[in-house]
């Protein structure tokens, strides 16, 4: 990953790369890559939650949603949890930045974000824990996503090489 392809983890970008991402009336049908939302008790997806992404533009921006999603404050602390809960990420998860911060309280806009790793094959479908609390699961991410600071953080520099500037 290079320094420039690292996006804030904020409402802006999450709904930037929504914009991009999904489908479009001129995609190719071939092209198209279906994200559910929501498992039900039964294990059946909603449909009503269904959303079409273009497999080629999210790919071409694969990298950046990786940095966005690698701010999430579990996949910084995914090492200290134990292993039954080390692979699972919940809704609020998805709401709280590496520092503890929540850098959103707009359920929309953390669903958008959960679609975004979805689409890019980071982790799956939310599903209702016995708990109520829906989840979904790091274990095909956990070794992908790569722990992320923001751009305005001053140790994201020292992971890049000298000569890369931030855009």
């Amino acid at each position: 990953m290079r320094i420039e392809d690292v996006y804030d983890l904020n409402e802006l970008n999450v709904k930037k790369f929504i914009k991009h991402c999904k489908a479009r009336p001129e995609d190719d049908e071939n092209d198209l890559n279906c994200v559910y939302a929501y498992v039900d008790e039964n294990g059946i997806y909603d449909p009503r939650t269904t959303v079409y992404f273009s497999i080629e533009r999210c790919e071409a921006q694969r990298d950046r949603i990786a940095s966005m999603l690698g701010q999430l404050k579990k996949i910084h602390d995914r090492d200290k949890m134990p292993v039954k809960e080390n692979y699972l990420l919940d809704f609020l998860d998805l709401q709280t930045k590496y520092d503890g911060t929540r850098w959103t309280d707009d359920p929309n806009i953390t669903i958008f974000l959960f679609w975004l790793g979805n689409a890019c094959s980071y982790f799956t479908g939310l599903k209702k824990d016995t708990d109520g609390i829906y989840r979904t699961n790091l274990r095909d991410a956990i070794c992908i996503l790569e722990a992320m600071e923001s751009p305005n953080d001053p140790n994201l520099a020292k992971r890049f090489h000298n000569g890369y500037t931030f855009y």
